[in-house]
């Protein structure tokens, strides 16, 4: 079966690309509304040090982006990524989030993520967020 989450090892660029693409899904509401995409997305063993310091499961980050209030694409910008083959079948994707909060103030987390190739498709094992104080550079 073929699916956007499909890749193949040693794609390296592709799978580079492609793995940029699959974090900025994970920001867009209506991927993170959808428990059937976030489930497709996220490996069983999944594990994310959420930027609050919260330690959420598979099963957890579900839960967790199903009850977000909707906002606007556009209110959450990706900038700044970085992706580092570390093998045929890992990779590490860094990036920084900023969000446009009430009374027009930013709220930056510089993102981490690892991601593995199982069953033919790239799967997020690990996601970690930390926050930005004003005035650190991006970059």
């Amino acid at each position: 079966m073929t699916s956007a989450y499909a890749a193949t090892r040693g794609e390296g660029a592709g799978s580079v690309a492609l793995l940029e693409s699959l974090e900025r899904q994970l920001l867009d509401p209506a991927v993170r509304a959808d428990a059937v995409r976030l489930a497709a997305l996220l490996h069983d063993g999944f594990v994310e040090f959420g930027r609050s310091g919260a330690v959420y499961d598979k099963t957890g980050v579900i839960a967790a982006l199903a009850a977000e209030t909707s906002e606007p694409a556009a209110a959450r910008l990706a900038q700044d990524f970085q992706i580092k083959l570390l093998s045929e079948a890992v990779a590490l994707v860094t990036y920084v989030t900023v969000r446009e909060i009430e009374g027009g103030a930013e709220l930056r987390s510089r993102r981490s993520s690892i991601w593995t190739l199982a069953g033919g498709r790239w799967q997020m094992i690990f996601h970690q967020g930390t926050p930005m104080p004003p005035g650190v550079a991006v970059g």
